[in-house]
């Protein structure tokens, strides 16, 4: 089975890969260091149609220095926010914060349920 970037999961050990519906390509902000965001990042970074312009958490100064605060956010041009984050309630939570405090145009956040890699479990 392949997610939507053709890459076969079990092939590369991710617990979670990119889910179907993300843009194609651009310039993304990856939102979220934990296993979901560590597991977007390296497959985003093998991927020559996109661009990670930032690397960010709410939680940033436990993740070291790749990881930057969530309020750069505004410093950066980017196509879309992809937030890395299995919860939907929490995901929902970053998208609110993201619109009424961050500014970002709710067009440019994604959010889709991980697709999870059963074949290494």
């Amino acid at each position: 089975m392949k997610n939507n970037m053709g890459i076969m999961p079990e092939l590369f050990g991710y617990d979670y890969m990119l889910p179907d519906g993300i843009p194609k390509k651009g310039r993304v902000i990856l939102y979220g260091a934990g296993k979901v965001g560590r597991d977007y990042y390296e497959q985003l970074k093998s991927n020559n149609n996109y661009d990670i312009v930032a690397w960010v958490d709410k939680n940033a100064e436990s993740y070291g220095a790749k990881i930057q605060n969530i309020n750069v956010i505004k410093k950066y041009n980017y196509d879309f926010v992809l937030i890395s984050i299995k919860s939907e309630n929490i995901a929902k939570s970053i998208v609110f914060e993201l619109i009424d405090k961050m500014g970002v145009d709710n067009e440019k956040i994604v959010w889709r349920k991980p697709n999870e890699n059963f074949l290494d479990n």
